[in-house]
C-alpha cells in the first residue's frame, strides 16, 4: 500500500539521486527499527516507537497495517507515538480523520488525559510537544508509562533534532537514556570533510537560506563526535556509520532491485549525499546493530610535493559536468558537450590565438561522459558518451577543418556503446579503455577503424577509471565494475602490437576512486586528482594524491587552507596537460536537493588558461 498518498496532495517527479537518497534514509531507519523489534519480540517484550519530529512519516501506518505482509510477526505487539509541533499535528490529525484507510489501520480513538495528546488509539498516539520545552517532554514521558523493563523503547530522530541547538537537543537525548531498555536511532547531517568541502558547503548554505540552519552539525560534524555525544548524554553504548556504509551493507539482491527501478548514472552525487548523513544507534541495553568488521581508519602518509595552485573564474558557458576536452598541438583547448540544465553539443574554444572557429555541429547530437582527442592528422575524434543514463552511444564523429571552417563528420562507430570510458594515445593510435562492462576492455582506433585489443592480466572493463600513458607505460586506477564496486587498485600496462599487458601494481585505500583523473608528472611519479570513493569522503589531505611507481608509495598532497576554501568539487571534470601545468576544467554536481555547484578552473602550475569562447556555428 502507498501510505504517502494520504499526506502528499500532488505527485512530484524527483531526480534519481533524490529518489535513491530518500529511499536510503527511510530504509536505514526501517531496517534498524525492525532489527530492534525482532530482538525485543524474541524476549517476549512489547515495543513502543517514539518518533521525535515525525512530521508526515508513514512508518507507523506502514508498520501497523494488518494488510502489509511485512507485519505478520509483530501485529498487535507494537505501539507508536508520533511527536511534533502542535500546529503540524493538528493538520496531521485532520488528514488522518479524512482517511478511512488510515483510521482502519490505527483503530478507534480513545480518550487521554496526557497533556499534548491530539489523537490516541490502542496502539497509536499523536503527541504535540516543542522539544525545547524539556520539562513538558519529561512530563509526557512519565505519563506514557515507559518505565517498565518489559517494554523496549525505540526513539527515532530522523533529521529532527538536527535543527535544535545542542543545549536543547542533548537534554532530550539524556532524558531518553534514563528509561530502561531504550534505543535511540538518530539520522542527521555530517560534515566529515569540514564546512568547505563542496557538497557540505552547498548543504549548509541551503539550510541557512531557508532560515533553518543545521544547529547540531557544527558541534558534532563527524561520526566519532556524534558517538561521544550520545555516550556523554547517558547512553553506555553507541555505534554509527554513514549512509554510504549502510548502502554498502545491503545485500546484492536488494541493491540490484533498487538499481532496476530507474536508470541511474549519478553515483558521484549519491555517494557525496550518503557520506554527509549519519545513522546512529545508541542504547542502554546490550543489543547492537552494526557489523563490527568495519574498515579501520588509516593515517595517510604525507607528500612533500609543493604544488602551485591557482583558481581562474569560469564563465557561464563553462558550467558543464562530464564534458570532453583536449589540448591541440598548438595549445588550443577544445571542450565539447557535457550537461548543465540539459545535455549539450556545443564546443568551447580556449586559445591564445585571435582566430575564431566556425564549427558546423549539425551532425552532432548532445551528449555527456564522452571523450575528445586530437589525432595525428590534426583532426579531433569524439567517441561515445550517453544521452539518458540508459542510452549509451556508439556514435563517433571527427572534427575536420576545410577552407577555414570546421565540421563534425560521422566516423566509424564503436563496436558497442561506451560511456564513462577513458582514452590515451601513442604516436599513431588512439586507445579506448572501459565504458562497457561486457565489452573488450581495450579498443584501438587505427586506419579509420576500431579493433579490439588482446588483454593479458587480471583486469576487466570498468567505468570512470583514471588512466594515463607516457609513451612507454600506462596506469589504470580505480573505476567501477559491473557489480557497482569501486576498485582501489593501480594496474600498470604496456602495449605490444595488438596486445596490452596489464599487471596489478598497487592496492591502497587512497586509490579507491570513481571519476578521478591522473597524469604523469615525471617518468615515475603520478598525480591523482579528485573523484569519489565509497570508502571515504576525500578531504583537504586526500583529494590529491602523489603516486611513486618504483617504490609503490601513495602519499596525500595537502591543499592549503586558502585554496581548499574555494576548491572546485572535482567530479565530472577534465584534467589536461597545458604548457607546463595541469588544468582541471568543467565539472561540478547537483548536490541532492540543496543546489548545484559549478567549478572554477583549477590550475596546478604557473600557466594562465586562455579565455574560453563559445564556438561560432
Amino acid at each position: 500500500p502507498e501510505y504517502f498518498k494520504h499526506f502528499v496532495k500532488k505527485f512530484q517527479r524527483r531526480s534519481p539521486t533524490i529518489n535513491r537518497g530518500y529511499w536510503t534514509r527511510m530504509e536505514s531507519i526501517k531496517q534498524s527499527t525492525f532489527k530492534i523489534i525482532q530482538n525485543a519480540l524474541s524476549q517476549e517484550k512489547k515495543v513502543v516507537i517514539i518518533n521525535l519530529g515525525a512530521g508526515y512519516d508513514p512508518l507507523a501506518f506502514q508498520s501497523l497495517d494488518p494488510q502489509n505482509p511485512e507485519n505478520s510477526e509483530h501485529l498487535g505487539k507494537l505501539s507508536f507515538v508520533d511527536v511534533d509541533y502542535p500546529d503540524l499535528n493538528k493538520i496531521k490529525t485532520q488528514m488522518i480523520d479524512n482517511s478511512n484507510e488510515l483510521k482502519e489501520i490505527i483503530g478507534e480513538k480513545i480518550p487521554s488525559s496526557i497533556e499534548g495528546v491530539e489523537l490516541k488509539t490502542k496502539n497509536y498516539t499523536v503527541l504535540s510537544c516543542d522539544l525545547k520545552n524539556i520539562d513538558l517532554f519529561l512530563k509526557q514521558l512519565r505519563s506514557l508509562d515507559l518505565d517498565s523493563e518489559n517494554v523496549t523503547k525505540i526513539f527515532i530522530a530522523e533529521v529532527s533534532i538536527a535543527y535544535m541547538l545542542p543545549k536543547f537537543a542533548d537534554p532530550v537525548i539524556s532524558a531518553t537514556s534514563k528509561l530502561p531498555d531504550s534505543h535511540f536511532l538518530c539520522l542527521e547531517q555530517l560534515l566529515p570533510a569540514g564546512e568547505y568541502q563542496g557538497f557540505g558547503r552547498t548543504m549548509l548554505f541551503h539550510f541557512s537560506k531557508l532560515n533553518s540552519p543545521l544547529n547540531s552539525v557544527s558541534t558534532y560534524p563527524t561520526i566519532p563526535l556524534q558517538i561521544e555525544r550520545f555516550k556523554s548524554c547517558g547512553y553506555p553504548a553507541a555505534e554509527a556509520t554513514d549512509l554510504m556504509g549502510f548502502w554498502n551493507s545491503l545485500s546484492k539482491e536488494l541493491r540490484k532491485r533498487v538499481e532496476e527501478i530507474e536508470a541511474f548514472d549519478e553515483m558521484e552525487e549519491f555517494i557525496h549525499f550518503a557520506q554527509h548523513y549519519i545513522i546512529l544507534h545508541a542504547t542502554n541495553s546490550n543489543f547492537t546493530l552494526l557489523d563490527k568488521n568495519t574498515q579501520v581508519p588509516f593515517k595517510a602518509e604525507k607528500s612533500e610535493l609543493h604544488l602551485d595552485f591557482k583558481l581562474q573564474d569560469r564563465i557561464p558557458n563553462l558550467e558543464r559536468k562530464f564534458p570532453a576536452a583536449t589540448v591541440s598541438k598548438d595549445g588550443t583547448i577544445l571542450l565539447n558537450g557535457g550537461a548543465s540544465i540539459s545535455r549539450l553539443k556545443s564546443t568551447m574554444i580556449g586559445s591564445k590565438l585571435e582566430d575564431s572557429w566556425e564549427i558546423d555541429d549539425t551532425q552532432l547530437s548532445p551528449r555527456m561522459a564522452h571523450s575528445l582527442d586530437q589525432l595525428e592528422d590534426g583532426s579531433y575524434l569524439l567517441v561515445g558518451g550517453r544521452h539518458a543514463p540508459n542510452r549509451p552511444l556508439s556514435e563517433c564523429s571527427v572534427l575536420k577543418e576545410h577552407d577555414g571552417s570546421f565540421k563534425w563528420i560521422e566516423s566509424p562507430a564503436l563496436p558497442e556503446p561506451r560511456s564513462r570510458h577513458s582514452t590515451f594515445s601513442d604516436q599513431n593510435n588512439l586507445f579506448v579503455y572501459g565504458g562497457n562492462f561486457s565489452a573488450s576492455p581495450f579498443l584501438k582506433f587505427y586506419n579509420n577503424k576500431w579493433q579490439a585489443m588482446t588483454t593479458l592480466g587480471e583486469i576487466d572493463s570498468k567505468t570512470s577509471s583514471a588512466i594515463a600513458y607516457n609513451g612507454t607505460k600506462g596506469v589504470i586506477i580505480g573505476g567501477m565494475d559491473g557489480d557497482y564496486n569501486i576498485a582501489d587498485t593501480l594496474h600498470v600496462f604496456e602495449i605490444q602490437g595488438n596486445t596490452i599487458n596489464t599487471k596489478l601494481c598497487i592496492q591502497h585505500p587512497l586509490l579507491s576512486r570513481y571519476g578521478a583523473k591522473v597524469q604523469f608528472i615525471s617518468d615515475d611519479v603520478l598525480l591523482l586528482i579528485g573523484g569519489v570513493s565509497d570508502m571515504m569522503l576525500h578531504n583537504q589531505e586526500t583529494t590529491i594524491v602523489e603516486i611513486i611507481l618504483s617504490t609503490k608509495e601513495v602519499k596525500a598532497v595537502e591543499i592549503s587552507n586558502e585554496v581548499w576554501e574555494r576548491l572546485p568539487l572535482l567530479v565530472g571534470f577534465e584534467l589536461l596537460k597545458y604548457e607546463d601545468s595541469l588544468v582541471c576544467i568543467g565539472g561540478g554536481e547537483v548536490c541532492y536537493s540543496f543546489g548545484s555547484i559549478w567549478n572554477d578552473i583549477l590550475v596546478l602550475g604557473k600557466s594562465k588558461v586562455p579565455t574560453f569562447k563559445l564556438q561560432n556555428t
